[in-house]
């Protein structure tokens, strides 16, 4: 049986940090907790079950926190958590399983992280993620904001899942973070970057969420899932900016890195819907229905856009084009998804008035 510590880093956790302790502390061998400036009831709770808080003085720097916690860890490998996340039971079960099981000769464990939920308690969004580590192996973290655990040797996949539990909205502070730190003449390296743009495009700052990842991808960087990301947001900006065009060629691009992915399939059906090129579009809505993601490491479960979306567009193509009888066919299969849609319910109205036979 291995031995595990589990490393968090806190800030003002008190609504959450409970629950996560309670999911995890008795299948741990020692908890060691670094925070980050708590004002509230954190570090009270905390107390409840372990002695082992450190204080780290914030230099707006996640992966310099981490990497103190990992340095205090005195078992054999680590799991980290954040305050946010807990262990279902199921899954308190198979770590058990696995601390009693796991084979010394591995480095570090990949583990599925079930990040966000629909308001059915439905998982929308999993990936995965590297969750235990062997201690003393020198594994660490780099990158100041969307920090990443770097590790080498032998690995292994496990049926874990951690469950995310808060909603973040975290935009407005993230880019403030980024560019204070810039003003430090701190140097962005590729990944760091590419969050950035990222940031910068959820906030809704187009132009310069355009330039920062356009100089990200000329960057040396060899991780090709980031980049087919930051074409689709970029494919996305030019979108926003009614510039469909542009959209497109970002979107064909990402086929230099990967086969298509049906996100992908489905904006480039949506940009040539928006410039009236229904037969173009038609094709690549129904590419959307037979595409999937190729990294099996990022589970999008959520699938209702990827059957729903693409048979509610692909009834509007075809009646632009006068097809009328298949616009119908594919508003039904998009009742057969979502019954109780506006647009479905409208449309079945319209067919109706129209003579075809509505259910």
């Amino acid at each position: 049986m291995i031995s595990i510590s589990l490393c968090m880093i806190t800030k003002n956790e008190e609504k959450s940090i409970e629950n996560c302790l309670k999911s995890v502390h008795d299948i741990v061998d020692e908890l060691i907790i670094v925070d980050t400036g708590s004002n509230d009831n954190t570090i009270e709770i905390i107390k409840k079950y372990s002695n082992n808080i450190y204080n780290f003085n914030w230099i707006n720097d996640f992966s310099a926190a981490r990497n103190y916690s990992f340095s205090l860890a005195t078992k054999d490998y680590i799991l980290w958590l954040d305050a946010d996340d807990v262990l279902l039971e199921e899954d308190r079960v198979k770590l058990i399983e696995l601390k009693n099981n796991l084979c010394d000769a591995t480095d570090y464990v990949g583990m599925m992280y079930d990040y966000s939920f629909d308001d059915n308690g439905n998982c929308t969004y999993s990936f995965r993620r590297n969750r235990l580590v062997k201690n003393f192996r020198g594994f660490y973290w780099d990158c100041f904001m969307h920090e990443r655990l770097n590790v080498w040797g032998n690995h292994e996949d496990y049926d874990i899942h951690i469950t995310h539990t808060r909603k973040h909205d975290n935009n407005k502070r993230n880019i403030e973070n980024f560019r204070k730190k810039m003003l430090e003449n701190y140097y962005l390296n590729p990944r760091e970057t590419y969050y950035y743009g990222g940031e910068l495009f959820a906030g809704g700052y187009y132009d310069d969420a355009i330039r920062v990842l356009e100089n990200f991808l000329e960057m040396d960087y060899d991780d090709n899932y980031d980049k087919v990301n930051a074409l689709i947001k970029l494919a996305d900006c030019y979108s926003s900016k009614g510039d469909y065009e542009k959209a497109i060629k970002y979107c064909t691009n990402t086929f230099n890195y990967e086969i298509p992915r049906a996100e992908v399939c489905y904006k480039l059906g949506y940009c040539f819907q928006k410039l009236q090129k229904y037969y173009e579009a038609i094709f690549w809505f129904k590419e959307t229905l037979h595409s999937n993601c190729p990294n099996e490491n990022f589970m999008k479960v959520d699938n209702s856009w990827i059957n729903y979306l693409p048979y509610q567009q692909l009834c509007c193509c075809y009646y632009e084009v006068g097809d009328l009888k298949n616009s119908f066919r594919y508003n039904e299969l998009a009742a057969s998804e979502i019954p109780n849609d506006y647009y479905v319910i409208k449309n079945k109205e319209m067919f109706k008035s129209l003579g075809f036979q509505v259910d």
